[in-house]
């Protein structure tokens, strides 16, 4: 599991999650679709996100080239987290690939907390 810098994440199905470094911030977002979903966003360097179980599908959609691609489980349609290309692509002359400085940005209202992951732990271990 995680240790206590790190956090564990699920969509509302369980068919998608991850561990990431424990948030030091949290932050809304006012487009329309982060606030139908009431989703809240921290930042982490994309290598240190980790994807631990992916049974589901993950779709994105992008509503205009500056803005974030949101991505969310194609099963429960919860939102995840979102990539922001490289902005410096957009700004200068210089060709930057979108992987070069990548803003990754995942919904922290999607936190499991530590008691409910070792309740999963002891069930699963039981079985």
């Amino acid at each position: 599991m995680c240790n206590s810098d790190r956090v564990h994440a699920s969509c509302r199905c369980g068919g998608v999650q991850w561990n990431a470094p424990a948030p030091e911030f949290k932050q809304g977002c006012n487009c329309g679709y982060c606030q139908k979903n009431g989703s809240n966003w921290t930042s982490c360097d994309p290598n240190e996100f980790n994807i631990v179980t992916r049974t589901e599908s993950v779709s994105g959609q992008q509503f205009d080239r500056h803005s974030p691609r949101h991505y969310h489980c194609k099963r429960c349609g919860t939102p995840l987290w979102t990539w922001t290309a490289d902005p410096l692509r957009d700004h200068t002359d210089k060709r930057h690939t979108e992987y070069e400085n990548p803003i990754l940005n995942w919904n922290v209202n999607l936190i499991i907390p530590e008691s409910e992951s070792a309740n999963e732990r002891q069930v699963e271990e039981a079985a």
